[in-house]
């Protein structure tokens, strides 16, 4: 099972990723006019929580300007046209 929520606007949460990824892309995070955040997980059919043990491989189709992704584990990102 893939599960994803939507880490909301105004919350802590949401507030750190926004300081983070500001950090990483050089920019003040109140000059950042949009931003949208997900918390991403995979679910085993047990209801346990997998975590990749080497570099996941992800690739995503072009439909949008694609600034940053940011994982907390390696992984290989293709965006194709």
């Amino acid at each position: 099972e893939l599960r994803v929520r939507e880490i909301l606007a105004g919350t802590e949460e949401f507030d750190e990723y926004l300081n983070n990824a500001a950090l990483r892309l050089g920019v003040k995070s109140e000059n950042v006019t949009f931003a949208r955040f997900f918390d991403i997980e995979i679910i085993n059919a047990n209801g346990e929580k997998i975590e990749p043990k080497s570099t996941v491989s992800v690739k995503f189709r072009q439909c949008f300007s694609l600034y940053a992704f940011f994982f907390n584990f390696p992984i290989d990102i293709t965006v194709a046209a």
